[in-house]
């Protein structure tokens, strides 16, 4: 009978979760990606030969040989931050367990705010990008992509950007300072072993039934 309890317990307390989860989650945007390009400064050129590093959303990825960062799109939001910055740390409080990325202190980091948005005059959709300033306690945002990079080799272009109609986003590009010069990214890169770190699942039992934990 203690055990049929708990059953029942545990799945009462699933049902429940999955209902708060699912009306806090937004629509799906489907198998749909976001696409970032790496350019040249002076030449407008994509740059097919740089090998970078990228964070998003619980994703890693190297740029490819098109010269393109692509991410799935998991979010109907279109409102975005990017960083650019060498490292992050993971911050884990308790057992491992990741609460949220940070800058190092010591870091150089540069912060953009992306938004599409549609122009009124043309009505057509644009992106309009500015500058942001880091968090006061260089918390990485939720909605961020990170760009592993020296800051100062790496750089976005403020202002609008015409973007087409699509469910795939096409961010604006972000654009090398010295192209010829940064062969060194590809000797350079980041030490980012965390994020491919293997997970384990810690179960622990609480008043409300079992808990899982994923600690790496």
């Amino acid at each position: 009978m203690k055990c049929i309890k708990q059953i029942i317990l545990i799945y009462t307390l699933t049902n429940t979760m999955t209902s708060i989860t699912t009306n806090l989650t937004p629509k799906s945007a489907g198998n749909h990606v976001l696409i970032l390009f790496i350019r040249d400064l002076f030449t407008n050129q994509v740059v097919n030969d740089l090998p970078l590093q990228a964070t998003y959303a619980g994703y890693f990825v190297n740029s490819n040989h098109d010269g393109q960062i692509i991410f799935p799109r998991k979010t109907v939001n279109t409102e975005f931050s990017l960083i650019i910055t060498p490292t992050v740390e993971f911050v884990s409080p308790l057992l491992n367990n990741i609460s949220h990325l940070q800058i190092p202190a010591q870091n150089e980091a540069k912060c953009y705010k992306l938004v599409l948005q549609k122009n009124l005059e043309t009505g057509h959709l644009e992106w309009r990008t500015t500058v942001e300033d880091l968090p006061s306690d260089r918390h990485v945002p939720l909605q961020a992509i990170i760009v592993f990079a020296n800051p100062n080799d790496i750089t976005m272009q403020t202002g609008s950007t015409p973007t087409p109609f699509n469910n795939h986003l096409i961010l604006p590009s972000i654009y090398l300072i010295n192209p010829l010069e940064n062969n060194q990214f590809a000797l350079n890169l980041p030490n980012n072993r965390p994020f491919l770190a293997k997970l384990t699942t810690a179960y622990s039992l609480t008043p409300y039934g079992y808990a899982t934990m994923q600690i790496y």
